[in-house]
C-alpha cells in the first residue's frame, strides 16, 4: 500500500481534481437488539475503472464494538483496525494491476460485523471521514498509469438499539377426534385435541354433565352430555 501512495502522489502532481464524477458507498441504517452479534453491509455505486480507495469509518464505542470484518465482491480490501477500540477503523484498497476495476451498482463494498454495548434507545452514528486516513478516491484514465481523483458521496448509517420484538401470540385448534358413547350409561367417550401454540402454561378448564371437571387437554372415559372448554 505504502508503494502505491508513492505513485499516486506522484502522478497528482501533474493532475486537477475531477469534478461531477464521484463513487458512492452507503453504510445502512440498522435497527438492532441489545447483546447481538451483526453484520454491516457497505455498499457501493459508480464504481467505474477504480484503481484506489481509502478512509475511515468511526462509530461511537460505547454503543457498539467492532467484531471483524469479511471480504465480499471486492477482493483485497484491507481494514486497519488499530484504533477499532476507540471506535475506528482505516478502509483501504487498490487495484493491484492499476488498470481500473468496476463493479455493477449496489454490490457489497465490505461487510463489518459488530456487537452491542449499550442500551434500548441508544444510537451510534457510522460515518465515513478522512480525519484518521486521508480520503483518496482514484480512478483510472485512458493513459496507462495516470490517475484522477474524484469526489466521495459518502453516505453515513446508523445503529439503533431496539427493544426486542415480542412474537405475537398464536393459538389454534387444528383437529378435534370425538369418540361418542357406545351406549346409554356408559362412560366409554373421549375428546381428543390438537393444538398448535406458541403459549407456555395455558390452562384447560373443561366442564360437563353431573359437575364434572376436568384441567386435561384430552378426556377420556366420558358419559354422554355436552363438555365445555375455556383455555387461559
Amino acid at each position: 500500500m505504502k508503494y502505491l501512495i508513492a505513485i499516486l502522489s506522484f502522478c497528482l502532481c501533474a493532475l486537477s481534481h475531477t469534478f461531477g464524477q464521484s463513487l458512492t458507498i452507503n453504510i445502512p441504517h440498522l435497527e438492532v437488539q441489545e447483546d447481538e452479534t451483526f453484520s454491516l453491509e457497505m455498499t457501493t455505486a459508480s464504481f467505474e475503472e477504480m484503481v484506489s480507495i481509502q478512509f475511515s469509518v468511526h462509530w461511537d464505542p460505547s454503543i457498539i464494538a467492532y467484531d471483524g470484518s469479511e471480504i465480499s465482491d471486492l477482493d483485497f480490501v484491507a481494514v486497519g483496525t488499530t484504533f477499532a477500540d476507540e471506535g475506528t477503523i482505516r478502509i483501504s484498497w487498490f487495484d493491484i494491476e492499476g488498470e481500473g476495476e468496476s463493479m455493477e451498482d449496489w454490490k457489497s463494498f465490505l461487510k463489518l460485523n459488530f456487537k452491542t454495548l449499550g442500551q434500548v434507545g441508544d444510537t451510534s452514528p457510522l460515518s465515513m471521514a478522512g480525519d484518521s486516513l486521508e480520503i483518496q478516491i482514484f480512478q483510472a484514465t485512458e493513459e496507462p498509469g495516470i490517475f484522477k481523483e474524484i469526489d466521495f458521496d459518502a453516505q453515513d448509517g446508523s445503529v439503533t438499539i431496539v427493544e426486542e420484538e415480542q412474537e405475537e401470540d398464536m393459538f389454534t385448534v387444528t383437529n378435534i377426534a370425538l369418540a361418542e358413547v357406545a351406549c346409554a350409561g356408559d362412560f366409554s367417550g373421549s375428546i381428543l385435541l390438537e393444538i398448535e401454540t406458541n403459549i407456555e402454561g395455558l390452562v384447560y378448564s373443561w366442564t360437563g354433565p353431573n359437575g364434572f371437571t376436568s384441567e386435561e387437554k384430552d378426556l377420556d372415559d366420558l358419559e354422554s352430555g355436552s363438555y365445555q372448554l375455556i383455555v387461559t
